[in-house]
């Protein structure tokens, strides 16, 4: 995913795979239906990394359980939500989503080498950016690369046969950067069954159960495996086990035969037995144990179960099993342990090495099955590519140069960099909005502030065009005939209505959803920027406006009496003012929006000719096309 969106950015990206192919255990967590997220509350969801919550929450609110279905589907991959919520691909397969995934990477030109193993950072390299990093080939030769970014997502230890063995572990640890050891998680329990239980019960299961360990109880399904127990109970449970067994040698977990009923109603079950049953018979008769229930009770009691109708209620409702270790790491489903989170910022950037970041389960963190894996490796890799593309712009585009243009005393600066960018309009296709959260949904754009005012003049002239609008193409037309289209009185902001501007139509209007004054212009066969406000039209091209004074120095070779010097370039959050703080996303930090068929000069042709005037504008082509 790193790799997709830095790619998308413009940046050259190469993956370094130490195995024959790429995404093995993506390919084996789908054995089980890919469980690619979890449609819980976001909250809720969040809730699910324990301690780790607070540090990947950022991550999780800009990439959510909307997004990654949406990027699956993207892939043509349509999901589906489970009936416990649980999200997985229609296909209910892995490898449809990933050759779709290697098609589009082949298609941004990601480089892929495979058979190549990261060894760790060149000894002599300094921990300022661009970082060194060495790599063995397939014939083991040492090759050493200077890469602008460095995004490690290695995996955890779980599962080596598919690539992730925790080699990486020693070689961070070398280079001074603090990880916590690697355990197991969403790990069964290791239960040293008898040889006629495991021969005949492994794979097995043990059917609605409820399972408590210290004062966390989790229902769900165990299976019976040739080792011990496995399951979603056990599987949530994991850190509470392995604190457990950390400080006292064991755990012991209490496990429910009967989570729905209490134990007055066991033992009134329990007292209605035929006298002469045995408690094999009593259990399957008066309780209505199957066969697996009542030998694996006489396993792990040693056949000594009570006939007391209390006793055995107790019993039934907690049966003890002492647990000494989880199943060895390489059995495990993923890793707790990593990276320390106290040394990696919010972007997941490694505080003594800038430049280089750590994503997925390499980090120290913890969640169990149901989604919450897959959503965190996606959400981490995606906020380290968009720091990585905010804080490198450089290796986005061209540095910045300018192509000037003399107009009296004016002149005119074109910043290249974006100008030769191709950023487009992405509202309707993915825009995540100006607000606190990112939102695809809430399809507001940047809007949802309404639009300022330059002058009065273009408060009358956009009064004219809302009347001019027909009222099938406006969806708050009644609401601008009654409270008018203002804010207020002053008439230098559009009213908001609903969150956002008031000639906003919302998705699902039948007129079209978009800018109304966008869409009845379109319909009129004018120029869109006739009709809107001069904020609307402009955006994303910002024009600074300096006077020369002695501390403005120009070039020596540029002719004397320029009085005003005019810089066109791209908008940026700081033009937002204080509010660009809070906002969530900016359309021109990110990758999202530089997917473009066509150079922002050439996009933007007619706004940028409207803001510098005709004269400008032809000068300005002949220089940048020559």
């Amino acid at each position: 995913m790193a790799a997709e969106m830095l790619a998308t950015a413009g940046f050259g990206v190469t993956v370094v795979e130490h195995m024959a192919s790429v995404g093995r255990k993506f390919l084996l967590a789908g054995r089980s239906g890919l469980n690619l997220t979890h449609n819980e509350p976001l909250e809720q969801f969040i809730g699910r990394y324990g301690p780790a919550a607070d540090h990947v929450s950022a991550a999780l609110r800009d990439f959510t359980p909307t997004d990654l279905r949406a990027w699956a589907e993207g892939l043509g991959q349509p999901t589906f939500e489970g009936s416990s919520g649980r999200v997985f691909p229609e296909a209910f397969r892995a490898t449809p989503l990933l050759r779709a995934w290697l098609a589009r990477l082949s298609a941004l030109e990601v480089r892929i080498l495979t058979r190549h193993r990261w060894t760790g950072f060149e000894t002599s390299a300094q921990t300022s950016p661009p970082t060194r990093i060495t790599i063995i080939d397939p014939l083991g030769n040492e090759l050493v690369m200077t890469p602008e970014v460095v995004i490690l997502a290695v995996g955890g230890a779980s599962w080596p046969r598919v690539g992730s063995d925790g080699a990486w572990v020693s070689m961070l640890r070398q280079a001074g950067i603090e990880v916590t050891d690697l355990d197991p998680s969403n790990a069964g329990v290791v239960v040293p069954w008898s040889e006629a239980f495991r021969s005949k019960w492994a794979g097995k299961p043990l059917k609605n159960v409820a399972v408590t360990v210290a004062d966390t109880r989790l229902r769900g399904d165990l299976m019976i495996t040739d080792r011990g127990l496995e399951g979603g109970p056990i599987y949530g449970l994991n850190p509470m086990i392995r604190s457990e067994i950390a400080s006292c040698g064991f755990a012991e977990l209490h496990v429910d035969l009967h989570p729905d009923l209490t134990p007055e109603r066991i033992a009134a079950k329990w007292s209605s037995r035929r006298p002469s049953d045995s408690v094999s018979t009593a259990l399957r008769r008066s309780l209505g144990h199957d066969p697996l229930r009542v030998a694996w009770l006489r396993e792990v009691t040693g056949a000594s179960a009570p006939t007391g109708e209390t006793e055995i209620a107790a019993l039934l409702t907690a049966v003890p099993i002492k647990v000494r270790s989880l199943m060895p790491i390489e059995r495990a489903i993923s890793t707790a342990g990593g990276v320390s989170l106290g040394v990696v910022d919010q972007t997941f950037m490694l505080g003594e090495r800038p430049g280089v970041y750590v994503v997925g389960e390499m980090l120290d963190w913890d969640a169990p099955t149901g989604g919450y894996l897959l959503q965190a490796t996606f959400s981490t890799a995606v906020a380290a590519a968009r720091a990585a593309v905010s804080r490198h712009t450089s290796a986005v585009m061209e540095p910045s140069t300018f192509v000037e243009v003399t107009e009296g005393d004016r002149l005119w600066r074109f910043e290249t960099r974006f100008l030769n960018s191709n950023w487009t309009c992405i509202w309707g296709r993915g825009c995540l909005g100006i607000e606190t959260e990112r939102s695809v949904e809430s399809g507001h754009g940047c809007c949802s502030w309404g639009a300022q005012m330059d002058s009065v003049d273009e408060a009358m002239n956009l009064s004219a065009m809302a009347a001019m609008i027909p009222d099938h193409l406006f969806q708050h037309r009644e609401v601008a005939e009654t409270d008018g289209i203002f804010s207020d009185d002053t008439r230098s902001n559009t009213k908001v209505v609903d969150g956002a501007c008031i000639f906003l139509n919302r998705p699902g209007f039948a007129g079209g959803a978009g800018c109304a004054l966008h869409i009845a212009a379109v319909e009129a066969e004018e120029l869109p920027l006739d009709w809107k406000p001069s904020v609307c039209w402009q955006l994303p091209i910002k024009v600074d406006w300096e006077l020369t004074t002695a501390d403005r120095q120009l070039p020596a070779d540029h002719q004397p009496g320029i009085a005003e010097v005019a810089t066109v370039r791209g908008w940026q959050r700081r033009d937002w003012g204080e509010e660009g703080a809070a906002m969530a996303w900016c359309c021109t930090e990110g990758p999202e929006a530089y997917v473009g068929e066509e150079r922002v000069i050439d996009s933007l042709a007619a706004e940028i000719a409207e803001i510098v005037g005709e004269t400008v504008w032809v000068k300005l082509r002949s220089k940048w096309d020559n």
